[in-house]
């Protein structure tokens, strides 16, 4: 009887170590990334901000060790605190070029900060289909990648993914950047200039006057960006993606 319990024992403990390394090995094939959010106050970001936070606190564990941060600059910032809020107070809150110095600073802190190994910029009026993102990423090797609006150099700034050493390479070489150029724009041409090949092609879908979708790019895409002019039925149709 003894021995018998023994065995039992040394079986329960094999597959427990069995499925701990299973669980790590998993782990360890998932990207970390770092979600970079544009913030502003407002009633309508700060609703987008709390769809944000209960899509992240329902991510897949594929994103666990996955990082959110909001960017604020300075200024009164009336929005609800949360942990993931990063305010940087010496940055003038501006299209040109608070957007492009919160982005540079944030980038900074994060790989100091973290073991991300891809960086994603974007802004509160943005929904990332996590199994989708997660297909993306696995299978991405590049260093930057969105998706260019016009045809030409640049990517859009509501999606802008790049490798930890494009980021690295952005936050240390940020003299290259030109404030007066809008902060998409202005990283885009950095890299491109530098050697960095720029992926415009990633597909997004854009949802816009009275819910119509417009997808650019072949493949599924993986990113919604809202962009109605009634911010409150951007908030809405957010809403409708809780659960994926």
């Amino acid at each position: 009887m003894k021995k018998t319990a023994v065995i039992i024992i040394i079986i329960v403990l094999l597959v427990s170590i069995f499925a701990a390394l299973i669980t790590t090995t998993m782990n360890d094939n998932n990207r970390v990334v770092a979600f970079l959010v544009i913030a502003s106050d407002g009633p309508e970001y700060d609703a987008m901000k709390a769809v944000w936070i209960e899509r992240w606190n329902r991510r897949p564990p594929y994103f666990s060790d996955s990082r959110l941060w909001f960017l604020y600059g300075d200024g009164v910032n009336n929005a609800p605190s949360t942990r993931h809020d990063r305010t940087y107070p010496t940055v003038r809150e501006s299209l040109i070029p608070g957007v492009l110095d919160k982005t540079v600073l944030a980038m900074r802190d994060c790989l100091a900060e973290t073991n991300a190994d891809v960086v994603i910029r974007t802004n509160l009026s943005s929904v990332y289909l996590w199994d989708r993102t997660a297909a993306f990423l696995e299978g991405w090797r590049g260093d930057v990648a969105g998706l260019s609006p016009d045809g030409g150099g640049h990517i859009g700034g509501c999606n802008m993914i790049m490798s930890r050493r494009a980021a690295r390479w952005l936050v240390d070489h940020e003299h290259r950047l030109d404030r007066e150029k809008l902060d998409d724009v202005a990283i885009s041409r950095a890299f491109s200039k530098n050697g960095f090949r720029v992926d415009g092609s990633v597909p997004r879908c854009d949802v816009l006057e009275d819910g119509k979708r417009f997808v650019s790019g072949k493949k599924p895409y993986f990113h919604i960006r809202f962009k109605q002019w009634d911010r409150k039925r951007d908030v809405e149709e957010m809403k409708r993606y809780l659960e994926r």
